[in-house]
């Protein structure tokens, strides 16, 4: 048997929270803030248009924000988390986040 430990990839995020990344689900709202996610298992991406694979979800944030938020897929999904990385030309960046802790 053979058991691997994966390391954080990027420092501790400073200013973003998980709730800013992964959304919430306010006690007096019918609605869940989505945070930063576009999409989640099973939906249609926008952004990488296909259907998000079970356990993953699609991400934007500003170009700025990317270490930080690589730092909550990471502590949500597990260490080295993200899969794919997509530029977008307003300045964003889309990152698909994959279940890592099987």
């Amino acid at each position: 048997m053979k058991i691997v430990v994966s390391e954080p990839s990027v420092p501790k995020a400073k200013i973003l929270t998980m709730k800013d990344v992964w959304g919430y689900m306010p006690t007096d709202a019918k609605e869940r803030n989505k945070g930063m996610v576009v999409a989640n298992s099973h939906e249609q991406c926008p952004i990488f248009e296909d259907i998000v694979p079970y356990k993953s979800a699609t991400v934007v944030c500003k170009a700025e924000q990317q270490g930080e938020v690589e730092y909550w897929c990471d502590y949500v999904m597990g260490c080295s988390s993200v899969s794919q990385v997509k530029e977008l030309k307003d300045g964003k960046v889309a990152l698909r986040a994959d279940y890592q802790c099987w």
